[in-house]
């Protein structure tokens, strides 16, 4: 998978590879209650 990397006052963005098995996954609406709870508690 190839995502597009837009650094601030930049006007062509960069590419980066990443790989499918690590964003190829489905919404788990309960995990990320769990990491915003927890990043914005501190």
């Amino acid at each position: 998978m190839e995502l597009s990397v837009v650094k601030p006052g930049k006007k062509k963005p960069g590419k980066v590879e990443v790989s499918e098995a690590t964003f190829a996954r489905d919404y788990n609406e309960a995990l990320i209650h769990q990491v915003v709870t927890a990043y914005l508690a501190g």
